[in-house]
């Protein structure tokens, strides 16, 4: 396709025009697919990047000017550069945020400098095997799952978990909060 069929396949799509619009889609797809492609070890999410792309790409030919002088391809390559660097600055400010050196060095006997990371996937697996735990102390029992849950968020108030429990499942609230006292006990004596 030659620069005069795209500049005016542009205007039309600019101007509402669905056909229009999804050839020039089609045509932009291999040019980001290959921006995403040049820098994946920079961006974040290659597939947010693309995503992102084809999302603007209406808007970027909806304000395409073809008396400018310019191309409509040189146009939107300039605008798609564009989202590129400014994924780019995501993955580096998020980057920065989570591993600034400051907080990373330490020192040992010798002097040295140490550094030391998270493991993310670590974290991911203390969720799972703590969810693991919750359902297995829990026996698909509702009120003692409720009480996981409230101790999982850091709610230690057996009063209030008693009200709670009372609202959700009838009964009296100084019942269910001996019920709570001995379900601790229990839970205990399973995780020790």
């Amino acid at each position: 396709m030659n620069d005069n069929q795209l500049n005016s396949l542009a205007v039309k799509a600019g101007a509402g025009c669905e056909e229009s619009m999804n050839d020039l889609l089609r045509y932009f797809i291999p040019i980001v697919e290959r921006m995403g492609q040049a820098v994946w070890y920079l961006l974040r999410d290659e597939s947010s990047f693309s995503n992102e792309c084809y999302r603007k790409l209406p808007n970027v030919a909806a304000r395409f000017d073809p008396e400018g002088g310019r191309t409509f391809r040189n146009y939107a390559i300039h605008k798609l550069k564009g989202i590129r660097s400014t994924h780019i600055k995501r993955r580096s400010i998020q980057r920065d945020k989570l591993t600034s050196m400051e907080a990373l060095t330490g020192g040992n006997a010798d002097g040295k400098k140490q550094y030391q990371f998270r493991d993310e996937l670590a974290l991911v697996d203390d969720g799972l095997i703590t969810n693991e735990k919750i359902a297995l102390l829990a026996e698909d029992d509702s009120r003692k799952l409720a009480v996981l849950s409230a101790w999982s968020n850091g709610d230690y108030n057996d009063s209030h978990t008693a009200s709670i429990l009372a609202e959700r499942h009838g009964g009296n609230a100084e019942s269910h909060r001996k019920f709570i006292t001995r379900f601790r006990t229990t839970c205990r004596g399973q995780l020790a």
